[in-house]
C-alpha cells in the first residue's frame, strides 16, 4: 500500500488502512488510530467538578534509583531498597538498627522459630522486642512485617473463613428449604419453623445491610482526594464490580491487610513509616502503625457492628438446633447434635473475638484524641482521617465531639473538590488541548482511500 503510506505520511490525522492477514483476498477495512488530542478529549473528567484531568499528564516528583553494579541482585546481605522520611527529620523513620537486628523467626513458650509478623521496636536505639505486650512507652513504635508467608497465611485464612462462612449459609437455606418442603417430617413445629425462618433471615439482612453501610463509607473515604485510591470514572459496570466486592468484604469480614495490600505496601505514605527490605535472600516490607490498637482496628473495620449480629445468629441456630434435638425423633438427634456442637464452638469464638474488639477500639479512640493534641500537623491529619472512617464522629477546637456524614467528613478536610482536591480557582487546562471533531450526520461515513489521495494532491 505505497499510496496510502503517503498519505498516513502527510496527514498525521488521516486513518490507517489495514488488511486483514489472512490467505485470500478480502477487503480492506478502516481502522482509526486515536491521537493524543482524541484520547485526552475521550478521557473522563472529574465526577465531582467535572473539570478535564490533564493530558499528558505534568509529572511533579519523579524517584529513580538503581540498583548498584558493584551488588549482585542475588546477593544474601541486608538491602534497604526504599525508606520512608518524615518532613523536617534528618534520620528516616526505622533507624538503622532496626534494620540491623530485624529477624524473621523468634523463638516462643510454646514453639521455635515462629514467623514474626508484628513487632515492637525503640524509636532512638533501634531495640526490638516480638512480645508486644511485655513492654509500653511512648518511646516504642510498633511494625508490621510483611513476607510472601505472612502473606499466604493471611489470604489462606480469609479464603478459608469465607468458606466456611458460605457453608454455614448454604446449610441454613437449606434446612429452611427441607422445613417447606417436608412438611409430614416438620408438622409439629408448624409455628417454630416458620419463626426461625422470618428471624433467621431478617439476621442475614441485618448483616447484608451493616456491610452495605460500612462499605459506603469506605467507599466514600478512598474514593475522595482525601485517600484518593479508588477510581470512580470508570465503566458503571466496574464500579459496581468494585463496590459489590467491597460489600462482600465487608459480609465476611475479610481484613484489611489482605483486601487493601496495595495501599498497605504502596511508598507514598505521609506520616506512616515504611520500608522496603531484601536480607537474608527474602524481600519484606516494614509497615509502621502507631500502635497495636490503632492496627487492629483498622484491620477489622466494621466487625464492632457485624459480630454481634453473627452472635445472635448463632445462638438462634444453637437454640433452634436443640429443640429439635429434645423434641424430635431418635433418627435425626446425631446430625442436630453435631451441628449444634460446631454452633457452640463458633458462638464461643465470636464472644471472644467481639470482646477483643470492643477493647481495642476504646484504647484506640482514647490515643487518637491524645494524637490530636500533639504538634504534629501530619499526625493530626491522620487522627482525623481515622476518626471520621473507624468511629464516625468529628473533633471541635473545643474538644467536643460530634456525629459527622459521609460526606462532610470529607468536606471538612478538602477546601476544593471532594473527588479530585482542585480548588474552584485552579483552572489547570490539559497540557493537549483537545480538538472537537468534524460533526458528522447520520448518513457520514469515514473518508475513503481516493478521497484521501485527492485531499493531499
Amino acid at each position: 500500500l505505497p499510496e496510502v503510506s503517503a498519505v498516513t505520511a502527510a496527514r498525521s490525522d488521516a486513518p490507517v488502512y489495514v488488511r486483514h492477514a489472512c490467505s485470500g483476498p478480502r477487503p480492506m477495512s478502516v481502522k482509526h488510530v486515536a491521537s493524543g488530542d482524541d484520547l485526552a478529549m475521550r478521557r473522563p473528567p472529574c465526577r465531582g467538578c467535572q473539570k478535564p484531568w490533564p493530558y499528558p499528564r505534568d509529572v511533579e516528583y519523579r524517584l529513580m534509583s538503581d540498583v548498584p553494579q558493584h551488588i549482585d541482585p542475588r546477593t544474601s546481605r541486608a538491602i534497604v531498597a526504599f525508606q520512608s522520611r518524615r518532613i523536617g527529620h534528618e534520620e528516616p523513620d526505622f533507624v538503622l538498627p532496626v534494620i540491623q537486628k530485624m529477624s524473621f523467626t523468634h523463638p516462643t513458650c510454646f514453639r521455635k522459630n515462629r514467623l514474626v509478623e508484628e513487632f515492637e521496636y525503640d524509636r532512638v536505639n533501634g531495640d526490638m522486642y516480638f512480645d508486644i505486650r511485655a513492654q509500653e512507652g511512648n518511646h516504642l513504635g510498633y511494625a508490621r512485617l510483611v513476607t510472601l508467608n505472612s502473606w499466604y497465611i493471611a489470604l489462606f485464612s480469609s479464603a478459608m473463613f469465607m468458606c466456611l462462612s458460605a457453608m454455614d449459609l448454604q446449610a441454613n437455606f437449606t434446612l429452611c428449604v427441607e422445613m417447606i418442603d417436608d412438611p409430614d417430617e416438620y408438622s409439629q413445629y408448624w409455628f417454630s419453623k416458620y419463626f426461625f425462618m422470618v428471624f433467621w433471615g431478617f439476621l442475614v439482612g441485618v448483616n447484608i445491610a451493616i456491610a452495605v453501610r460500612e462499605a459506603l463509607w469506605e467507599w466514600t473515604i478512598k474514593s475522595s482526594a482525601l485517600v484518593g485510591d479508588l477510581i470512580t470514572e470508570c465503566h458503571v459496570l466496574d464500579t459496581w464490580a468494585a463496590f459489590l466486592a467491597l460489600v462482600m468484604f465487608r459480609f465476611f469480614f475479610v481484613e484489611m491487610h489482605v483486601k487493601d495490600i496495595v495501599i498497605l505496601l504502596h511508598p507514598w505514605k505521609m506520616v506512616q513509616p515504611f520500608a522496603a527490605t531484601k536480607i537474608e535472600n527474602a524481600r519484606s516490607y516494614i509497615v509502621g502503625f502507631p500502635d497495636e490498637y490503632t492496627f487492629r482496628v483498622e484491620n477489622r473495620a466494621g466487625q464492632q457492628l457485624g459480630l454481634p449480629v453473627q452472635l445472635l445468629t448463632k445462638l438462634l441456630l444453637l437454640f433452634y438446633k436443640g429443640y429439635l434435638f429434645y423434641y424430635s425423633l431418635s433418627g435425626h438427634r446425631w446430625p442436630l447434635l453435631a451441628s449444634s456442637m460446631a454452633s457452640a464452638g463458633s458462638t464461643v469464638w465470636l464472644c471472644i473475638k467481639l470482646y477483643w474488639v470492643l477493647t481495642d477500639r476504646r484504647e484506640c479512640k482514647r490515643r487518637l484524641l491524645e494524637q490530636l493534641k500533639s504538634g504534629d500537623d501530619g499526625a493530626r491529619s491522620q487522627a482525623k482521617k481515622l476518626l471520621s472512617l473507624h468511629f464516625k464522629i468529628g473533633v471541635a477546637e473545643n474538644g467536643q465531639e460530634y456525629r459527622i456524614s459521609r460526606m462532610s467528613c470529607i468536606s471538612e478536610q478538602l477546601p476544593g473538590c471532594v473527588e479530585c482536591g482542585r480548588e474552584p480557582g485552579d483552572h489547570t487546562p490539559p497540557v493537549a488541548a483537545a480538538r472537537s471533531p468534524p460533526p458528522r450526520g447520520r448518513g457520514d461515513k469515514r473518508e475513503s482511500p481516493a478521497a484521501a489521495l485527492a485531499a493531499v494532491a
